[in-house]
């Protein structure tokens, strides 16, 4: 939703399953951004949505590859 005062660096899924993307801007900008408890999920890039942390989908940098929530990804590893 259109907001005057939008977090600089809106809470994206991508962060949640990155621990090494992270954002401490206080600032706020003109623009959208999700209602409180929703992250911005971009594994769908024509279409991004707003969804609880719960439903956010896990990016796989070594596959370069998004996963659904509850999807098990297999590796030579194990799964996780």
């Amino acid at each position: 939703a259109y907001t005057d005062c939008a977090p600089k660096c809106s809470q994206t899924c991508y962060q949640v399953t990155n621990s090494n993307q992270s954002c401490y801007e206080r600032e706020c900008i003109a623009g959208c951004a999700c209602p409180s408890r929703t992250y911005l999920d971009t594994s769908m890039t024509d279409k991004p949505q707003c969804v609880p942390q719960s439903q956010c989908s896990c990016y796989d940098s070594e596959s370069n590859t998004y996963f659904k929530a509850g999807e098990v990804v297999a590796r030579s590893c194990g799964n996780w």
